[in-house]
């Protein structure tokens, strides 16, 4: 039988939360999708507060969300620096990408990517949700 019930979630009661240095991730699953919500303090770099802890330089993460609040800077390595904005819809592909804040105030996304929104924890998982780039880059998708 279909279900035809309406489903409200909201990220302040997100259904799991993984926490890292200078920011958090808020995931809601709605709909049979998952959908996350990402915000970063002023000075969050992704080679800074997330790859160093795997000695990774570059995120190779496929992204595909919208900016909600805030700047953030993109760049593929040999190319310009990209600036993400408020209402800005982007699609990053999945490559050796350099990530970070623009702007001295926080930034906030709507992650949409499957892939992004899939990362597999690493196997000593931790109460913060920690979770490993480098799988993902891999295909290793499952939670």
């Amino acid at each position: 039988m279909l279900n035809t019930d309406v489903v409200i979630k909201r990220f302040e009661s997100p259904d799991e939360l993984r926490t890292f240095d200078k920011g958090q991730f808020e995931l809601v699953e709605v709909g049979g999708m998952t959908i996350g919500r990402a915000t970063y303090q002023p000075g969050w770099r992704w080679s800074t507060d997330v790859g160093a802890a795997m000695d990774e330089l570059y995120c190779q993460v496929e992204h595909v969300g919208m900016v909600l609040s805030g700047c953030a800077t993109v760049a593929l390595p040999g190319q310009d620096v990209v600036e993400m904005k408020p209402g800005d819809v982007f699609y990053v592909p999945p490559c050796p990408t350099i990530v970070g804040l623009l702007a001295r105030s926080p930034m906030s996304r709507c992650t949409f990517s499957a892939l992004l929104l899939t990362l597999p924890r690493k196997s000593n998982k931790t109460d913060k949700g920690e979770y490993s780039h480098r799988q993902a880059s891999e295909g290793k998708t499952s939670l």
